[in-house]
């Protein structure tokens, strides 16, 4: 097959990946804990919010790994359009109306090495074959990015953030970032 075809192939399945977004609603957006908010992944009554994709009938966890994580898809918000792929898409979609909704795109995915991000307005999505789709938001977030993002000491996220007693964490391959008291702490797992 030419390279030609080859692109054109891959535009026909990004064009017929368009999804519209009506709008974004209302969400609670994520981020700092001074803002008086409930930032965690689970409900009051500790119960997890990984909401069901209808059009799937799973969650986003468990799309994470499917043999169509990887496919292109590309978000409309308003006029604007976000390249991304379905396993970023679906996370995004099953945050919404929970504690951990990230608002709109402000940029399409990024590809890394070993995986991709895309940043939206109250957070990140992190995704790789191996760890699936995360979410990693406020001073968990700076504080990854300090230590180097996913090709960094900590590797990738391979769960969002937690709240748990007073402490809210996110746990990561090589370690942990856990934030309590107003301190935030960087765990390196040994060994």
């Amino acid at each position: 097959m030419s390279r030609r075809s080859s692109l054109a192939s891959a535009l026909s399945i990004v064009t017929a990946s368009v999804v519209v977004l009506s709008a974004c609603g209302e969400q609670t957006p994520g981020g700092l804990p001074d803002r008086g908010r409930n930032h965690t992944g689970t409900e009051q009554d500790g119960t997890d919010q990984n909401v069901a994709d209808p059009a799937t009938g799973g969650s986003g966890a468990q799309h994470a790994a499917g043999s169509d994580a990887n496919d292109p898809i590309v978000v409309k918000i308003g006029d604007v359009e976000f390249l991304t792929n379905m396993a970023i898409y679906r996370r995004y979609n099953d945050a919404k109306e929970t504690p951990l909704a990230l608002q709109a795109p402000v940029a399409p995915a990024e590809v890394l090495d070993g995986g991709k991000k895309q940043d939206f307005v109250d957070g990140t999505i992190y995704w790789s074959p191996g760890t699936g789709a995360q979410i990693v938001r406020g001073q968990i977030l700076a504080t990854y990015l300090d230590n180097g993002g996913p090709t960094g000491r900590l590797g990738w996220p391979v769960g969002d953030e937690t709240a748990e007693d007073a402490a809210i964490y996110s746990d990561f391959e090589r370690g942990q970032i856990r934030l309590q008291d107003q301190a935030i702490r960087v765990i390196e797992h040994t060994g």
